[in-house]
């Protein structure tokens, strides 16, 4: 690796790359901003990413169990009552993935604090928005495979496939 500058006499690279990683940190904490400007856009993206991510699920098990909801309708099930079990399903995968970042939120928190602006890494409050946060991205990403199950003819479902 070439290097762009050169050490003093005396110094060691590793005494310099000490020196790099905390004058690295003390930046990081003397400018929040620049933090606080990434997590506003990394936020967003994180929750299309997971909104999509439920849509796709539930689309392709809407697809799949196509038969056994036009059986559930064809035997008096309303369509609300299909529609709340296509949304239940997205909340019980959202719950999961919520707690299993709950869980890596606080276990890697204190190493990635440096990356946070006035804000602990255990924070009630940052978990509660961000508990809102995903349970809005989830019914949102719930609603259009839960009303197309909904919207199930019975007939045509039990003669598909």
């Amino acid at each position: 690796m070439e290097s762009l500058f050169r050490l003093k006499p005396g110094v060691t690279s590793e005494a310099a790359n000490g020196e790099l990683r905390a004058l690295t940190r003390r930046l990081g904490k003397e400018n929040p901003s620049t933090n606080g400007e990434w997590n506003a856009r990394a936020v967003p993206l994180a929750a299309e990413v997971v909104g999509f991510g439920i849509y796709s699920v539930l689309s392709y098990d809407v697809n799949q169990r196509r038969q056994e909801l036009s059986v559930r309708m064809a035997l008096g099930a309303q369509p609300r009552d299909v529609l709340w079990l296509v949304v239940r399903q997205g909340l019980w995968l959202a719950m999961i993935g919520g707690a299993a970042g709950a869980a890596g939120a606080l276990a890697l928190g204190p190493a990635l604090s440096s990356l946070l602006y006035d804000v602990s890494s255990g924070d009630a409050t940052a978990f509660a928005v961000a508990l809102a946060v995903a349970i809005v991205t989830a019914l949102a990403a719930c609603l259009q495979p839960a009303r197309r199950a909904a919207a199930l003819d019975p007939l045509s479902g039990l003669r598909a496939d």
